[in-house]
């Protein structure tokens, strides 16, 4: 309850400040919105050591929000890892759902055709079948993992390249803001691309 209350004065108060204004000027409305101590400038302000807010900041922060957004859920995970891990595990994935499509479609025929094999039960005629089901599965098998590589090293690469495109965006930000959120000295391990 103290929360809640907290949250409609403090919300009472900005609106206070923005009819205070009484202007239309979404930058006006803004700086009125904003606490005391920061400020709107325009992105061609000529202060550019003041810790004032820009249109260009917060264009290039809301782009890379929109970016995490959309493009993140596909980025992130596939960024985890090695590429040779990454599609690795992929594969192996690949591998048990093929299997198990495969044998779940291979119940199904067997029920379908159970009449018939239980009238003509030979086992030359089983063992024949047995080889062919057997060839049938390995040349599927490989054409879907063939497939399944091409699809997630397609993937990882697009991962990669967002994940440039991502980092640039982070340096033209960090060098708006001057620079100073990077440590001195880079740490040791893990993956750093």
């Amino acid at each position: 309850m103290l929360a809640y209350k907290k949250f409609f004065s403090f919300f009472r108060i900005l609106i206070h400040r923005a009819k205070a204004r009484e202007t239309a000027n979404p930058r006006d409305l803004l700086a009125a919105l904003l606490p005391r101590g920061i400020a709107v400038c325009p992105a061609d302000s000529p202060n550019k050591g003041d810790p004032m807010i820009s249109e260009e900041k917060i264009k290039i922060m809301t782009n890379l929000a929109m970016f995490e957004k959309h493009e993140g859920k596909k980025i992130l995970p596939a960024t985890r890892y090695f590429k040779s891990d990454y599609i690795s595990s992929k594969l192996f994935r690949s591998f048990f759902s093929y299997t198990f499509s495969f044998l779940l479609c291979l119940i199904l025929w067997g029920l379908y055709h159970m009449e018939y094999w239980l009238n003509n039960l030979e086992l030359e005629k089983l063992n024949q079948a047995g080889i062919w089901i057997g060839a049938i599965y390995c040349a599927g098998l490989v054409v879907y993992l063939v497939i399944s590589a091409y699809v997630y090293l397609r993937r990882y690469g697009n991962a990669s390249r967002g994940v440039k495109v991502y980092l640039g965006k982070l340096k033209k930000l960090d060098k708006r803001y001057g620079g100073t959120s990077r440590p001195a000295k880079r740490t040791k391990g893990g993956r750093t691309s």
